[in-house]
């Protein structure tokens, strides 16, 4: 028997409208839903009609937001709570920004925006001249080669 929790949990995973993979149908536009009520109150519907066609108004239920995700998670879990009574066990913040001006390259008093991207840079540059089609990454010792995988340099994009 599997013991992992999603064979007892539900996952659900949404784009808000006009995100991702995520459009307006019908007569609506996804500028429809752009702006902080339109998108909150989006999202609390969705939620709200899962719930309760699938039965789990009683079920615990967590919240996650990631990146502007954040931002949304935090006011859709007070419009729930205020306008439907649904409570949450736990709202989890992923990669949240705390002080948007860390951010802003538009700020010119303050370094951090470049602090903060050299860090994501300096990998993508370092693999980037290490690692191209004319010079795959080789194996290590720590990851060697499935042996069922042809060798690197005989791949073909």
């Amino acid at each position: 028997m599997p013991t992992a929790s999603s064979t007892k949990t539900d996952l659900v995973f949404v784009d808000p409208v006009g995100t991702g993979f995520s459009r307006a149908v019908g007569k609506a536009k996804d500028k429809d839903f752009w702006g902080i009520d339109q998108d909150v109150k989006s999202l609390a519907q969705l939620i709200a009609t899962y719930i309760s066609r699938n039965g789990r108004w009683n079920s615990p239920k967590f919240l996650i937001g990631e990146s502007y995700g954040t931002f949304r998670s935090a006011a859709l879990g007070n419009y729930l709570q205020q306008h439907n009574g649904m409570y949450f066990n736990g709202i989890d913040l992923i990669s949240s920004v705390l002080d948007l001006g860390t951010i802003s390259f538009s700020r010119p008093a303050t370094n951090m925006p470049y602090i903060f991207l050299s860090s994501q840079l300096t990998p993508h540059r370092f693999l980037s001249q290490k690692c191209s089609r004319t010079n795959p990454p080789t194996s290590t010792p720590s990851s060697p080669k499935p042996a069922s995988l042809p060798p690197a340099n005989t791949l073909q994009p």
